[in-house]
């Protein structure tokens, strides 16, 4: 019987294979897609929001199939947030194909752990390995020796129960994500049914044109002074933040506001109390929409018309303001709101509930690497 094979380093469990760069004209096209930076999100893990199909050539030895892993051995930002982040294709997702910033690591035999190796290079240890090595200035970059280098010996017992353990909250946070993504869906349905109108042809009793600012008025956002920002999805500033004088800006929330300046037309449904930041709008008054009816109205504008900015894109609100839109009954609003506000909130029980348990990964997995693991650790 042969001897088993002890490793110790990433390069004893695979070898490279390196991307190549693609035509630009033939993106978009039938095709795999393409696994770039954009696919890999801060620090590991794969990031689905901006995948783009290639029509080119595709070899199979740039191809990587679901579950296998792919890495960025570069950066251009001086965080090197990316550097050495690692990826893996999801299942349910056809073939990728590598770019010239991303790498495959193909396995040099079948029994490689290939989920132990993935939750070890998203461990603050890793990540703290791959900045300390990184080179360049402008253009970070990680050496395949110094990435193969590093240490990764056989796991232990703990070790895997403990990557079980990781891998479970991640798939339930990535359940969320489809959930609120079959939410959306729902309460667009919803919307097209409830308000298939979008000219002046064949309006119904009670169905009228009219302006927007008949239904909703936009109001600019504010520079509050020394506001206490917080981190979030949206482009607020914190309810807890200045008091004083400034209270009177505060939006009393379920509200919606949407990009005014660089963030051009992106909307968001705030379900809290909000101060609006000056590069946003806010919806300050529903005079004939209630907010998810509002939200969902908004989604359906073209913002791009409205730019009345240069370099930096910026919305007029007044320009929206002057938009025809069709104004149905207001029971009819108030039947949508009624049926739409139990799927935001749904949304946001969710996102919330993947915040807690992205925080209990982010503690978790320094402990795949100090050796500190309990059972409760594995069990919790």
């Amino acid at each position: 019987m042969a001897d088993k094979v002890h490793c110790s380093t990433v390069g004893d469990y695979f070898t490279l294979q390196r991307g190549t760069t693609y035509k630009s004209r033939l993106l978009g096209q039938p095709g795999p897609v393409l696994l770039g930076l954009a696919t890999i999100q801060r620090n590991g893990g794969f990031r689905s929001d901006s995948l783009k199909t290639y029509g080119g050539e595709c070899p199979d030895k740039l191809l990587v199939q679901p579950g296998e892993l792919y890495v960025s051995l570069k950066d251009v930002t001086q965080s090197a947030d990316l550097l050495g982040a690692i990826a893996r294709l999801p299942s349910g997702f056809q073939a990728g194909r590598l770019t010239q910033d991303t790498v495959k690591l193909e396995p040099k035999r079948s029994d490689v752990p290939l989920d132990y190796i993935y939750w070890l290079l998203r461990t603050p240890q890793y990540r703290n390995y791959c900045r300390a090595h990184a080179t360049g200035t402008t253009n970070l970059g990680l050496g395949r020796e110094d990435f193969l280098s590093f240490p990764a010996p056989e796991p232990t017992p703990k070790q895997l129960s403990l990557v079980g353990t990781l891998g479970a909250l991640d798939d339930k946070i990535e359940l969320n994500r489809r959930i609120n993504e079959t939410l959306d869906e729902m309460a667009q349905v919803l919307f097209d049914h409830f308000f298939p109108y979008s000219t002046e042809d064949n309006l119904p009793d009670c169905w009228r044109v009219g302006r927007l600012d008949e239904v909703l008025v936009l109001q600019r956002g504010f520079d509050l002074p020394t506001p206490e920002r917080l981190p979030g999805p949206y482009p607020v500033v914190a309810a807890s933040g200045p008091s004083g004088t400034h209270n009177q800006f505060m939006v009393r929330g379920p509200g919606v506001t949407t990009g005014r300046s660089g963030i051009l037309g992106n909307v968001y449904f705030v379900h809290e109390d909000f101060w609006p930041l000056n590069t946003s709008l806010w919806i300050k008054e529903f005079r004939n929409a209630t907010p998810a009816y509002a939200y969902h109205l908004l989604l359906g504008l073209d913002f791009e018309l409205f730019n009345a900015g240069s370099a930096v894109p910026t919305l007029n609100r007044n320009h929206v303001h002057n938009l025809p839109v069709v104004v149905p009954p207001m029971k009819r609003v108030k039947d949508f709101d009624r049926r739409v506000m139990p799927l935001l909130r749904r949304q946001k029980a969710n996102h919330e509930e993947s915040q807690t348990l992205a925080a209990l990964r982010d503690t978790l997995l320094p402990k795949l690497l100090s050796g500190e693991i309990r059972l409760d650790d594995v069990e919790v």
